[in-house]
């Protein structure tokens, strides 16, 4: 064997593993005790699940270095439940994400004035009216209507 392989091998570093796979582990209760207190109510972040991920895998990896059946089992069950709680969130901030872009006003672009002017500027009232539709915009004198010129 060479240096290195015997270095992976070592049960110092094998040590240092599991206990970065503990500590990981350990940390997510941290954070979900530090989020809780700032809410001023029970609450599970996603770092938290992440946290149970990442530290699961590497606990799951000492385990197996070990051969220890019974960590095994319970870090590699723990594991599916961790990747379905992140999985639940992500689909939650794509629904919360496909909500606020149904909830924002359809804004329309701001008919050009009449007297040239490209952007807001002295003369300008499209930053302090509200955006018309080209239809409303037509309407009045000081607008012309895009598409037709008029």
């Amino acid at each position: 064997m060479n240096m290195s392989t015997t270095m992976l091998f070592s049960p110092k570093v094998w040590l240092i593993v599991g206990f970065t796979g503990q500590a990981l582990f350990t940390a997510r209760f941290l954070v979900q005790w530090l989020v809780s207190e700032k809410q001023r109510s029970s609450v599970v972040p996603e770092a938290f699940w992440w946290l149970s991920l990442v530290g699961g895998l590497t606990l799951l990896c000492y385990a197996s270095y070990r051969q220890d059946p019974v960590i095994m089992l319970g870090q590699g069950m723990g594991l599916f439940v961790y990747v379905r709680n992140l999985m639940l969130v992500g689909k939650a901030k794509r629904r919360a994400a496909k909500r606020r872009r149904r909830a924002a006003p359809a804004v329309e672009p701001s008919p050009a004035p009449l007297d040239g002017a490209t952007g807001p500027g002295p003369h300008s009232h499209s930053h302090s009216q509200p955006r018309q539709s080209a239809a409303a915009g037509a309407a009045r004198s000081q607008w012309v209507d895009p598409a037709s010129g008029a």
